[in-house]
């Protein structure tokens, strides 16, 4: 297929509009040009470097402190302190949370990637605390159920937009019989747009959990405006997931997911979504590690190298 991109129906210019005002969740942290008394205090005088970043407060005392604010608006606003406790203290990330509040366990929090502290956009994440670091937001989920397609994965395009698939864990979802990934203007919230305001790493992980040979680190991971996912390390994640085939789910074009209203894949003569069930994926030329194809060994786990093929379950998190 070779229709790029087509518009989304119903509320589509506003999704974009979103979309495209969107850049990270966890951003390359920084001080402040000039300190200030508060997080509007260096947004006003102009002194900020837009994104979210660490600064240095200065109050009328004196004293200093470093915080995290949110310069994306046309006020900064600071954005440390929120526990995802609840939708009105939804944080920025999972990450972000365990920087704030060291002693966080793995859980279920209020995150809102778009607007830290807001709860019209809020929703609930998993977030794994406690393993490699801790800070790890899932973002997708997946397991080898030999039935085909998955509950729900042939919906269009503008559910896989602003809608989760499926329901969020409630503990460690490893070895989760279920099916999840966040909404893509959400997924691309926390991941940013481009290698420098995205997360620093997006983990496929194997059943096995967050040991040694058990996942592969997709680094400068970043997810450009169409939702195609890129990353730095590009020629390793295809030797490690994909057979060292080119046509990798992730690609130096970034090239959108496809589904029944969008064709997005590298082919003119194939269309790889319809041969795929319909069911929504990040299709390059119809062949790749693809943990959404649950019947198929080959496609969910069998173009793995190493310790991970074969895994009946496929978990994605991003930090």
């Amino acid at each position: 297929g070779n229709s790029r991109f087509n518009d989304v129906e119903e509320n589509s210019n506003n999704l974009a509009a979103l979309n495209k005002s969107v850049t990270s969740s966890i951003e390359k942290v920084y001080t402040a040009v000039a300190d200030g008394k508060s997080c509007e205090d260096i947004k006003l005088n102009g002194v900020d470097r837009g994104g979210i970043g660490e600064y240095k407060l200065v109050d009328s005392n004196g004293n200093v402190s470093i915080v995290t604010c949110d310069m994306r608006g046309v006020t900064g606003r600071q954005i440390s302190g929120l526990d995802g406790s609840s939708k009105a203290k939804a944080a920025l990330s999972c990450l972000q949370i365990l920087k704030d509040f060291p002693s966080k366990k793995d859980g279920v929090y209020w995150l809102n990637p778009h607007k830290p502290g807001d709860s019209a956009q809020a929703r609930t994440y998993w977030c794994n605390m406690e393993e490699d670091g801790g800070g790890w937001t899932l973002v997708y989920h997946s397991y080898f159920s030999n039935s085909y397609p998955p509950p729900e994965s042939t919906r269009n395009w503008k559910y896989w937009v602003k809608d989760n698939w499926g329901l969020i864990p409630t503990s460690n979802p490893v070895r989760w019989e279920r099916f999840y990934m966040t909404a893509l203007v959400d997924f691309r919230a926390l991941a940013g747009e481009t290698s420098y305001d995205g997360a620093s790493v997006m983990r496929i992980m194997a059943q096995d959990g967050m040991k040694p040979g058990n996942f592969i680190d997709l680094e400068n991971f970043h997810m450009n405006w169409q939702f195609g996912l890129q990353c730095s390390n590009i020629q390793t994640v295809r030797s490690k997931l994909c057979e060292d085939q080119d046509n990798c789910f992730v690609d130096a074009k970034g090239f959108s997911s496809s589904d029944v209203d969008n064709d997005n894949d590298n082919l003119n003569s194939r269309v790889c979504v319809q041969e795929f069930g319909k069911v929504g994926w990040w299709y390059d030329t119809c062949y790749s590690h693809n943990p959404m194809r649950t019947d198929s060994s080959q496609h969910f786990s069998g173009t793995v190298a190493g310790a991970m093929k074969g895994t009946e379950f496929w978990t994605w998190y991003v930090r």
